[in-house]
């Protein structure tokens, strides 16, 4: 398309365009990269063309022969006189121009559609990779702002998108990989990463809460894939972030009291990521952290009138807290033990006077009491070994055995859920202790974490069969019903059994507990309100294989073999020294994890829902 002037008209790139979808349906990936570097290339080669002048083609085409000379003279002579020709010649196709913003309207407009395949928003995806780096560092560096404005707010605020999961948690991949892979790391120098820092928080980050009345506030994707954003160029930048720490560390404290649970997590990694780069915003992020915590938890207990909103403020301060201490052993210099030690003193003292308000309340103390506690065990054996005994003592309180197994029948659906939900949380922790204090796991040790977890799944045996239920007054949170508890419990479970059965002490579980973990998969028509066979045959002519069911159950329970990656057992991986997780062939680039989400979609959006 580069050589031939025959593509340079709207009327040709009409028609190449839908030949290039049509090619982009294909499975191969080899085929879906030929098909968008072609596109790319159409479309960049329109760029910045400038529509010819008919009027002055005319007059230099005129102007080749002179005209006769005029006589004063004779005015006869004036017949003979040349005149140019008119510049209305035959009708042309005029000559095909974009500017970037076109371009990539272009693009979204195809992608958005929604009878467009993921095969074809694959090939899309790979498309804006290409014309990015077509048009180079000047070209982006200088509309980073315009490119940053259609991914997150054109792509991923669109409501074709939004209205189907799977598809939202696609393009949430392939925003990441566009935004940080391509545009962050390789086209965008250390000045362009930094005024990229700067617009992400003037344009977007800066306009939560809603500033201007007449602009609409902006989605929580959008958020979360400009918080991501920010995070890598941290990551990019190092100690260089200096210069901007202030804009970075206000903004992101601002986003933190947002409602979304997906934009509290997006900006505690952000924050976690800004502390690292420069370890002297350690202790103010902290102690700032603290006080806001301190300050919305005495609004619960003291205003009359509460909503959910002060629930998650105060869950999101917790989780920014919790994630900056995290860090205190990378950067010891710039840590306080005073200050861990008055966090687990508020923790401590939050679990203990739960019991004084209602239910909304003391479950918003419960969840933040067991966030920091969580957020603790990063500190490593040298600092959890001195309050292990005080935590298995809290852990067992908050994991008792049931004492009948009716006892739950006369309970309501809000006290089983705060049940399960205390429950959740405490588990998160002890998750938490098996990752970062392997070395504290003595046999005994191991036996009360083992029996512990037996006593969460006894206690969600007992549960009711109807875990749903319309009336709002019945949820701890209007939004989670109790069976959303009850799979969050058993997530934790089989979550803690995973990180037991990788040490030396696994003969002291529970022989039946792998069991009960796993029910959760292999039943999952007790979750579903409609069989699952039942679905499968409703939809049998546009049924293409296994990994388009989306039932949020069987969807992708395998995570040994992950595109090129293979994970091996644990008894070969301990026996054998062999490496958990092998790749035999080295694919990771940009097109590469791109190819992976079409054609292994279970384990990529496993990995985005947790990391988004």
């Amino acid at each position: 398309m580069n050589e031939t002037p025959y593509f340079s008209n709207q009327t040709d790139y009409d028609k190449v365009m839908q030949v290039i979808l049509k090619m982009m349906e294909s499975s191969a990936s080899t085929v879906r990269r030929a098909a968008a570097s072609c596109w790319a290339s159409a479309l960049v080669g329109a760029h910045g063309r400038e529509q010819p002048n008919p009027f002055v083609k005319a007059l230099k085409k005129g102007a080749k022969k002179p005209a006769k000379r005029l006589s004063i003279i004779s005015p006869v002579e004036d017949e003979d006189m040349e005149v140019p020709s008119s510049p209305i010649t035959k009708k042309q196709a005029p000559v095909l121009s974009f500017t970037l913003e076109e371009i990539l309207k272009q693009l979204s407009i195809q992608y958005t559609r929604a009878s467009v395949s993921s095969k074809v928003r694959a090939g899309i995806a790979q498309c804006y990779m290409d014309i990015f780096t077509r048009l180079g560092s000047t070209v982006v560096e200088g509309n980073y702002g315009v490119i940053l404005n259609h991914l997150l707010v054109d792509l991923l605020s669109n409501p074709a998108i939004g209205i189907n999961r799977f598809r939202l948690l696609m393009t949430r991949k392939y925003v990441k990989i566009i935004l940080e892979d391509v545009v962050g790391e390789r086209l965008l120098g250390e000045t362009g990463q930094l005024n990229a820092l700067r617009t992400i928080f003037n344009e977007i980050i800066k306009n939560y809460p809603q500033v201007i009345k007449d602009r609409l506030e902006l989605s929580k994707h959008t958020l979360a894939g400009a918080l991501h954003a920010v995070a890598s160029l941290i990551r990019s930048l190092g100690a260089t972030v200096t210069s901007v720490q202030d804009l970075i560390r206000d903004g992101l404290l601002q986003v933190l009291q947002h409602p979304s649970y997906t934009v509290q997590v997006s900006t505690s990694w952000a924050l976690k990521s800004l502390a690292l780069a420069v370890p002297a915003q350690l202790l103010p992020i902290i102690t700032i952290c603290m006080n806001n915590v301190n300050r919305e938890l005495s609004q619960l207990t003291t205003q009359k009138s509460l909503n959910s909103s002060l629930f998650r403020r105060c869950t999101g301060f917790a989780n920014g807290l919790a994630a900056v201490i995290s860090i205190a052993p990378l950067q010891p210099l710039y840590a306080s033990v005073d200050v861990t030690s008055r966090v687990l003193s508020l923790a401590t003292s939050l679990l203990k006077s739960s019991g004084d308000h209602d239910l909304r309340v003391s479950s918003t103390q419960i969840q933040v009491a067991w966030i920091l506690i969580g957020g603790l065990m990063s500190l490593g054996p040298n600092f959890i070994k001195i309050h292990l005994s005080q935590l298995l003592l809290l852990w067992k309180n908050a994991l008792p055995k049931p004492l009948a197994k009716d006892a739950n029948l006369d309970r309501s659906l809000l006290e089983l859920s705060f049940l399960s939900h205390v429950r959740e949380c405490a588990l998160g922790s002890i998750l938490a202790f098996l990752e970062f204090n392997s070395k504290l796991l003595t046999t005994d040790v191991s036996k009360r974490i083992s029996a512990m977890l037996q006593n969460s799944t006894l206690f969600l045996n007992t549960l009711p069969q109807k875990k749903t239920t319309d009336d709002v007054t019945q949820r701890l949170l209007p939004s989670i019903q109790l069976v959303d508890y009850d799979l969050m419990v058993r997530r934790r479970v089989l979550q803690c059994y995973n990180k037991l059965v990788k040490l030396s002490h696994a003969e002291a579980l529970q022989a039946n507990l792998l069991t009960i973990a796993v029910t959760f998969f292999a039943d999952p028509e007790k979750y579903t309100p409609s069989s699952l066979s039942t679905a499968i045959a409703s939809s049998a002519g546009t049924f293409e294989n296994v990994w388009e069911i989306g039932d949020n159950y069987g969807y992708g329970v395998c995570g040994f073999v992950r595109g090129y990656e293979l994970g091996a057992f644990e008894f070969e991986s301990q026996k054998d020294s062999r490496p958990t997780v092998s790749n035999w062939m080295m694919r990771t680039s940009p097109s590469a994890q791109i190819d992976e989400v079409v054609s292994y979609p279970s384990f990529d959006l496993i990995y985005i829902t947790k990391y988004w």
